[in-house]
Parts: C-alpha cells; sequence; structure tokens
C-alpha cells in the first residue's frame, strides 16, 4: 500500500517536472506578480461562497437522514476532510467526512457515506449542464475549435452517461456488490449487508431533498465558474465565459482522479493541453493552473487550522 502511495504521488510530480521543461519559468512568475489584486480577491470571495453553499447541501442531505448538525460542525467536518482529500492521492476525503458524520451522529456509516455519494454526483452532473452550455455556446458563436469542442463534448458525453448510470439503484448495487465481492474477505462479507441496507434506505431517504440541492449545486457552480474566470482575467488571459464553460468542467473531473496530490500534474498537464488547443500561450496556462493551486492551498490550510482547533 506504501508503494502504490508513493507511485501516485510520483505521476504528478513527474508530469509537472516534464511540462516545467518545456516553458519559461521565470515568464510564468512574471505573469503571475502582475496580477490584477482586486479580481484575485473578488474571486477568492465567490469561491468562499461556493464553499458555504456547499457546506448548506450536504447539511440538508445529512438533515435528511435525520443527522443533526450546526453549519460550523459541517462546515469544520468538510474544511478537514477537503484538506486531507487534497494532501492524499487516494482522495480519503469523502471516507472522512462520511466517518466523521456516522461518528458525531451516531448514525450508520453507510447512510452517511450515500451523503457524501449523493454530494459528489450533485457536482459531477453540473460540471456535465455546464460543459454542455459552454458547447453549445461556442458553436453558436461559430468561432470554436473543433478540436478542442470534440474532446470535451465526447468527454462530458461519458461523464454524463456515467452519472445517470451511478443515479440508478440496480446500477450502484451491481457495484457496491462487485466491489465488495472482489476486496472484502468472504469472513467479512456478511457485515457489509448492513452497509448497503443503510446505503439504499438514505439513497431513497434523500430524494425529497433533490430539488433543493440541485438548486444549490447549480448557485455554487455559477460562482465558481465565475471565479476562474476573474482568475484568468487577472493575469491577463483574455478567455470568454464560455471557453471556462466548456474547460474547467473537465479540468475539475481530471483533478478528481486519484492520482496525485492536490492536483499538481495532472491539472497542469489538462489545462495546459486544453489552453494550448485554443491558442493561449503554455506559460499563461501554467499561471493560470498555479494561481488555482494557490487557492487550493489558502483553503488547505484552512482546513488543516480548524481541524486542529476542533480536535477532530
Amino acid at each position: 500500500m506504501k508503494f502504490k502511495g508513493l507511485l501516485l504521488k510520483a505521476i504528478g510530480l513527474i508530469l509537472i517536472s516534464f511540462i516545467l521543461t518545456r516553458v519559461d519559468i521565470s515568464k510564468i512568475i512574471s505573469i503571475m506578480l502582475l496580477a490584477d489584486f482586486g479580481l484575485l480577491s473578488l474571486a477568492f470571495l465567490l469561491v468562499v461562497g461556493a464553499f458555504i453553499i456547499k457546506i448548506i447541501r450536504w447539511n440538508s442531505l445529512l438533515t435528511v437522514i435525520g443527522s443533526k448538525f450546526t453549519l460550523q460542525k459541517v462546515s469544520i467536518m468538510a474544511l478537514g476532510a477537503y484538506a486531507i482529500g487534497l494532501l492524499t492521492p487516494a482522495k480519503a476525503g469523502d471516507f472522512l467526512r462520511a466517518f466523521w458524520a456516522s461518528k458525531k451522529s451516531k448514525k450508520p456509516i453507510g447512510q452517511s457515506i450515500a451523503t457524501v455519494f449523493l454530494d459528489r454526483i450533485f457536482d459531477l452532473a453540473a460540471l456535465v449542464l455546464f460543459g454542455f452550455l459552454g458547447v453549445i455556446a461556442v458553436f453558436n458563436s461559430l468561432s470554436g475549435n473543433p478540436l478542442l469542442l470534440a474532446i470535451i463534448a465526447g468527454s462530458l458525453l461519458l461523464i454524463g452517461i456515467a452519472i445517470l448510470l451511478s443515479m440508478q439503484e440496480f446500477f450502484v448495487k451491481f457495484l457496491v456488490e462487485k466491489f465488495i465481492a472482489v476486496m472484502v474477505p468472504k469472513k467479512f462479507s456478511e457485515k457489509t449487508k448492513g452497509f448497503l441496507s443503510d446505503f439504499y434506505f438514505a439513497i431513497k431517504k434523500c430524494k425529497k431533498s433533490y430539488a433543493y440541492c440541485a438548486l444549490l449545486t447549480f448557485a455554487s457552480w455559477i460562482l465558481l465558474l465565475a471565479s476562474d474566470f476573474l482568475i484568468a482575467r487577472s493575469i491577463g488571459v483574455n478567455v470568454s465565459p464560455s471557453f471556462i464553460l466548456i474547460v474547467m468542467p473537465l479540468v475539475f473531473v481530471v483533478e478528481l482522479i486519484p492520482i496525485s496530490v492536490a492536483g499538481i500534474g495532472t491539472r497542469e498537464a489538462t489545462v495546459a493541453f486544453l489552453f494550448s488547443i485554443a491558442g493561449f500561450a503554455l506559460e499563461q496556462a501554467l499561471a493560470f493552473s498555479f494561481m488555482l493551486f494557490i487557492f487550493n492551498t489558502i483553503f488547505t490550510l484552512a482546513g488543516l487550522l480548524a481541524f486542529t482547533l476542533q480536535g477532530e
């Protein structure tokens, strides 16, 4: 397991090392130092607003299954889990969110995991929606890059199909049961039956809050995508809103892949590739990606501080 973890970390480091050999690092630093601080400050406030909305969404799912928390407590759990998720290639933050919620509310772990699962599904569905809106906007402008549009549209279509399947109970049961059959020793398999029933119970119970959660998800991602647009403009990367709509959903999805720490390497490779297709300089793309990393680092430090002070 330790070797696997080191290998996962190495993938991101290898990618970022290779990319940095192909660029003028001093130019990247210069671009970042000349950033418009006012636009960056506004972008950061939008990210904070989006985070608060996501906290409200998760708390609403927890409330439906009977887990009563204050927004402050949910925020601390989410911040701490976010920090740990970024710092671990295996993205353990989501599991920790569910574990802490289960431990503090005395609810079965299966129910808490279901709320985190739905929380992620809403985000992925929103990314697909905004991505397709961006593709449509670029097509309507008749100025899109055909290769870029094909890559984004194809990727989003696959993600969309995966999301639709993940919302079907029969498909979820199939995946979970297959995972348990392969990964869990037979002598422990009986103990997983309770987990599965708790998980499915919570999924069904949370259906009543789907519309409310969808509305919160839409609002949070509008703020996040607007933040990305402002970050790009702050460093002189003159992207259009439609470009952010079609590129950033795929960047966010790639960051979820557990092959790097804090998305380092995978994020830069994705941003560099997509921005270069659209005609932007590699240094501009990397300056933008590093700005995203700085924002992530700020939230990671905030999460670790909250995690430490509250003794979670």
